[in-house]
């Protein structure tokens, strides 16, 4: 367990910073092979539903150039591995970090980039968008709709 963590906090994130920044930008997948999947099905409502997925493609895109910008700062962060060397070891002490707020903010950037590149992933994929946008949509309805339902005394 011990390896895993090591390899999860100090490794990947060094051989993920040796990469130029343009090689984490993600291209945005296209929603023409699902407008042409509804369009076999019903095209009246692939007419109905293509301003939504234009809508939908331009704020994917401008959501991973976000996205993009925001790995490349936390990338920008991770740059140097913070140095975990133990400092003060005698019988009767225990051992010390010798900057432990370091370590603390390296780990914080570094799961803060592992959850931006998810995020990414998400957007830059139409299978995988939209089916989440879906079920968002579904949710938040299903909320709305018991917050109405709810009795007023």
């Amino acid at each position: 367990m011990k390896k895993i963590l090591y390899t999860l906090f100090f490794i990947a994130p060094v051989l993920l910073c040796t990469l130029p920044a343009l090689a984490l930008a993600a291209p945005i997948d296209s929603s023409a092979p699902i407008q042409k999947d509804i369009a076999n099905v019903s095209p009246a409502a692939a007419s109905a539903a293509q301003p939504v997925f234009v809508m939908l493609d331009s704020f994917r895109s401008s959501m991973a150039s976000v996205l993009d910008s925001q790995l490349a700062f936390a990338q920008t962060k991770l740059v140097g591995t913070p140095q975990l060397s133990i400092t003060d070891i005698t019988a009767t002490k225990d051992a010390a970090v010798s900057d432990p707020w370091g370590t603390f903010w390296y780990a914080l950037y570094m799961l803060y980039f592992y959850a931006l590149t998810i995020v990414l992933w998400i957007v830059s994929n139409a299978i995988v968008f939209y089916p989440v946008f879906v079920l968002l949509v579904l949710y938040i309805l299903l909320r709305v709709f018991r917050w109405w339902r709810r009795p007023r005394y």
